[in-house]
């Protein structure tokens, strides 16, 4: 999935999104990449800049509720330009429904990662507002 996107700045979140990170800016050595913990991505993402893709991958497990709704809020609304989230099929925390209503979509199986589900969010997908008047 990484591929199809072709980030040139990509921040990696949780443990499992910065070892793909890895891998991709291997192959893609003029991709900016910024690895962070889940528990200090939050307050992190303010000091770094926007990124063509946020990949989060290891902390819907582990996470606070509240910590990955302030994280993706901001990724989605002012530092990265797409999101693509990774979590366990059988997570009790984290629902398709709560996905889909913090504005993901392009729901799909993880490519060779069983049980586990990969939620996509796009500035393009997004409701862009309309001048009034």
């Amino acid at each position: 999935m990484l591929k199809d996107v072709a980030p040139t700045s990509l921040l990696a979140v949780g443990e499992r999104a910065q070892q793909l990170a890895a891998v991709y800016r291997a192959e893609h050595p003029h991709c900016r990449l910024e690895a962070l913990a889940p528990d200090t991505a939050t307050d992190a993402i303010a000091d770094l800049g926007q990124y063509d893709l946020a990949l989060l991958d290891g902390l819907f497990e582990d996470a606070t509720r509240s910590d990955i709704s302030r994280l993706i809020a901001g990724l989605r609304d002012i530092y990265a330009r797409q999101i693509l989230a990774v979590l366990p099929v059988a997570q009790e925390n984290w629902h398709h429904r709560d996905m889909i209503g913090l504005g993901f979509s392009g729901i799909c199986a993880a490519r060779g990662r069983p049980g586990r589900w990969s939620y996509f969010s796009s500035i393009s997908q997004r409701i862009k507002p309309r001048p009034i008047g």
